[in-house]
């Protein structure tokens, strides 16, 4: 007869061993699936917030060149990458609120970008890139073009 360790650490290291590869692969590296060569200005009314790991999400309603609403999804950092940032998504990140993004455009031209910093109405600014992401971009692109922050660097 087989015998099955059921003690609960023994559950979660199966859980981890099995689940595990499939959480990490689901985390898209940033320079493949966005255009750093081009940052965006996205400006609108924050529509929805999805505070989540790996990335905190939200759709911002835009205006685009014809008049009609636009809606952009625009991923962050994690929640608490952002908060050791001294940026509170639970505080800044209302429905309603009016915010500028800067943020890479997905390459696959839909209204996706990965952000890289967020300025507020009263024109606050917050690094609010992907920092998991952010090395992959600074290796890969060799350009100091791309105007992204580490964690610490003064606000551009």
């Amino acid at each position: 007869m087989l015998e099955v360790d059921l003690r609960p650490g023994r559950i979660a290291a199966a859980a981890l061993a099995v689940l595990g590869p499939a959480s990490a692969f689901a985390h898209h590296a940033v320079p493949q699936t966005f255009d750093m060569e081009m940052l965006t200005e996205l400006s609108g009314s924050i529509s929805r917030v999805e505070l989540v790991n790996p990335h905190v999400v939200i759709e911002l309603t835009t205006t685009d060149e014809s008049g009609a609403d636009a809606i952009w999804v625009v991923e962050m950092g994690a929640p608490n990458a952002l908060i050791r940032r001294g940026f509170d998504p639970r505080e800044l990140l209302v429905t309603g609120r009016r915010v500028t993004i800067e943020a890479w455009p997905a390459k696959d031209g839909t209204n996706s970008a990965s952000a890289n910093r967020l300025v507020t109405a009263d024109g606050t600014a917050f690094n609010v890139v992907d920092g998991f992401g952010l090395s992959a971009v600074r290796i890969q692109a060799g350009n100091a073009s791309i105007r992204s922050q580490e964690p610490g660097d003064p606000v551009r």
